[in-house]
């Protein structure tokens, strides 16, 4: 390809240093100070998510934070106590995430599963699903019961009408 320039890859990171800080000034509090960090203390961040077992399985910290990055820290600030959790991790964030420690339970003979203190097991989650569908059922069956009582009762009023029609034409 004659008369393509070549890449400079100085003008390059120079431009995106530019787009990147015009961004950072739309940005405020624990967004600004997340984006202020740098990758390597993102990919220390999202290892620990994933060690205290607040991201999925398999997951890998590679410092970008996606979808399940962002539930995972939400997931975690709920559980330390945020009453409205950010989805970010401010500079007061980092050490508290840092400072949790897994906590190993043994599952069976084979592996330790590593779980957080504050995070929710599946047998937690297996509870809360149970008892979901325990307050469904009952709400269905209370509408069912309830449905039928009005029917029977307009049922019952339809035929004291038709006794009383031919008691008059009777």
């Amino acid at each position: 390809m004659e008369g393509t320039p070549k890449a400079d890859p100085d003008c390059y990171i120079s431009k995106m240093g530019e787009i990147t800080d015009k961004y950072k000034t739309r940005l405020s509090g624990a967004s600004l100070e997340e984006a202020n960090r740098d990758i390597n203390e993102h990919i220390k961040l999202q290892q620990q998510l994933i060690n205290l077992g607040y991201m999925p399985a398999g997951s890998v910290a590679d410092g970008v934070y996606g979808e399940s990055t962002r539930a995972a820290i939400i997931k975690w600030q709920k559980n330390i106590g945020y009453h409205n959790p950010t989805g970010f991790l401010s500079d007061d964030d980092v050490p508290k995430l840092m400072a949790s420690t897994p906590v190993v339970q043994v599952t069976s003979k084979s592996e330790p599963k590593y779980t957080s203190p504050m995070a929710p097991t599946n047998e937690q989650e297996s509870r809360k699903s149970f008892l979901w569908m325990i307050i469904i059922t009952v709400l269905v069956m209370a509408f069912i019961f309830f449905r039928h009582k009005v029917k029977k009762n307009e049922y019952e009023a339809t035929w004291d009408l038709i006794r009383a029609l031919l008691e008059i034409d009777g």
